[in-house]
């Protein structure tokens, strides 16, 4: 039985270091300075996680592959009008698609795509930064990212 558990924890763990890592992207306005999106990928990358950040400059908007696969987008917007750059840029890729999301400045926090109680954690995390709050949020991206439940598929009619 002991040797069972040692095999299926050594099997679990190769499985997990060949898993592709978790995928945050950072996306802010140039008012918030690069050191920041540095501080934050170094801490990422020691929870397993790669965090790929952009600063937008006025009118610029992301590459549309910038966004795709990524398991969480931080939308970074200290003032009112970072936020309403970073979200003009996004356009209807916020609200009409299905990352999960927070965003935090410029206004009342909010997420989405993601359950309330999640939500409201990441959010919290990230709002109340310092190192041990922002080390948190990536560990938990981390292991959320293991867990992809799907919704269920509706059916027709029931058949067993």
């Amino acid at each position: 039985m002991r040797r069972s558990l040692l095999f299926c924890g050594a099997l679990l763990a190769s499985l997990c270091a060949w898993a592709e890592p978790a995928q945050v992207r950072l996306l802010s306005s140039d008012f918030v300075l690069p050191g920041k999106h540095q501080r934050l990928a170094g801490w990422a990358r020691e929870a397993g996680v790669e965090l790929r950040g952009l600063r937008l400059g006025i009118g610029e908007a992301p590459p549309g592959e910038w966004l795709d696969g990524g398991d969480l987008l931080i939308l970074d917007t200290p003032r009112p009008t970072d936020r309403a750059q970073v979200e003009e840029a996004l356009g209807e890729r916020l609200q009409g698609g299905t990352q999960p999301w927070i965003r935090v400045g410029g206004g009342p926090p909010g997420f989405g795509n993601l359950p309330a109680a999640l939500g409201g954690r990441l959010v919290g995390y990230y709002a109340n930064g310092g190192e041990a709050n922002l080390r948190r949020l990536f560990e938990a991206v981390r292991r959320l990212s293991l867990i992809h439940i799907s919704e269920p598929t509706r059916q027709a009619e029931i058949s067993y």
